[in-house]
């Protein structure tokens, strides 16, 4: 197992603890497309950011979606519907 790899229940705690302690900005969260031998695995991450709250996530790397083609099942699934941006209160 890879020790970037958590369960997705310490995901969201941890994500959730981050979120918590943001002081007001934003929290990206970090999805490792290589960690996870599914798509659902990806994609419950993805709605878990979005239930917490976050600004967005980050899937890393792009390679890696590309060799496991994942790319067709984002713009299906999770990115169907284009992202709202976010305004940035502090800068």
């Amino acid at each position: 197992s890879n020790p970037a790899t958590f369960s997705q229940p310490r995901w969201r705690t941890l994500v959730e603890n981050f979120q918590a302690n943001s002081g007001g900005r934003f929290v990206i969260a970090g999805i490792g497309s290589n960690h996870y031998d599914s798509f659902s695995e990806i994609t419950a991450r993805i709605e878990m950011a979005r239930d917490i709250g976050t600004a967005g996530h980050a899937l890393f790397s792009y390679g890696g979606l590309k060799q496991k083609g994942y790319f067709d099942n984002l713009a299906a699934g999770p990115y169907a519907t284009p992202a709202i941006i976010p305004d940035i209160s502090w800068h």
